[in-house]
């Protein structure tokens, strides 16, 4: 415990944590500021995206020559699926302008779903299945969780951000973690071999205290850099309680936000203490082998 409390001290004393805090607040507000432009990004592409479905489906009903008839004008099944998702995209797109959310998304899912039936029916219509099928469960799973927001929305919220950027920031709290407890161990046992015999501390609990305080670094990043990303949504005035439904590449399937965030923590600080505690094995026998 001694050698712990004295190891946090140093730690603390050397200022590298006030340094490592430094770099996550401008790499956060980088995040933040580029996730705005994003937003602004999505926002126009979805927009031109509804617009590009009704011309795509009136393109196919009324060719652009005036004379020409449609391709399908021989087959009444496809001509009504046809005539039947152009009045649906028509009104999906007015309710997008309309600001009736909800509206707008649920005309949205069947407007999807018709366009899912008109691969299935062999129409060439240049949007893919696989991509309506997903954006109809996306809609959905937004309509389950709030009813509220939709995608445009979304990246306005602090904790989107975090979920969008997640395995990037965890994948650098985990190197510096590492980063910390090789590099000061080294430089303890090699070049301040005095601090090591002046006081009575064991080589291995020193290592066995330096693993502890790299895990505890570990988790301290991880929460301070929520803790600025709700200090950035509470400043721009971002949702910070929103909870929007994202694919989940582990689960297989939608998560609310909260949860898929969890899920990627959980598994960052498994593989933390796993990775000190083979480390600090390795450290150990390395110093006995050495001897």
């Amino acid at each position: 415990m001694n050698t712990l409390i004295l190891e946090c001290k140093k730690f603390i004393r050397s200022r590298i944590f006030v340094v490592i805090l430094g770099v996550i607040l401008v790499l956060l507000a980088s995040l933040f500021y580029k996730n705005y432009l994003n937003y602004q990004q999505v926002d126009a592409d979805k927009k031109h995206e509804l617009l590009l479905i009704k011309k795509g489906i009136g393109d196919i009903l009324y060719p652009a020559d005036g004379k020409s008839p449609c391709i399908y004008s021989a087959d009444k099944e496809k001509m009504d699926l046809l005539k039947e998702s152009l009045d649906i995209a028509e009104n999906t797109v007015k309710l997008r302008y309309s600001g009736n959310e909800r509206g707008f998304m649920e005309s949205a899912i069947v407007m999807y779903e018709k366009i899912i039936e008109i691969k299935e029916s062999d129409i060439d219509f240049s949007m893919s299945k696989s991509y309506a099928q997903h954006e109809k469960e996306r809609l959905s799973e937004i309509i389950k969780v709030n009813g509220t927001y939709q995608y445009e929305e979304a990246p306005l919220d602090g904790v989107l951000v975090e979920y969008n950027n997640i395995k990037y920031i965890l994948s650098v709290i985990f190197l510096v973690t590492l980063f910390y407890f090789f590099i000061t161990t080294y430089l303890d046992f090699n070049y301040h071999k005095g601090f090591l015999f002046t006081l009575p501390i064991k080589k291995t609990s020193f290592i066995v205290s330096k693993a502890i305080i790299s895990f505890i670094i570990n988790i301290v990043l991880i929460i301070s850099q929520f803790g600025l990303s709700l200090v950035f949504s509470y400043f721009w005035k971002w949702k910070i309680d929103f909870d929007y439904p994202v694919f989940h590449e582990l689960a297989g399937g939608f998560l609310p936000v909260k949860k898929a965030l969890l899920n990627y923590i959980e598994i960052e600080i498994a593989v933390c203490f796993i990775a000190l505690l083979i480390s600090t094995v390795l450290y150990s026998l390395y110093i006995k082998i050495k001897k």
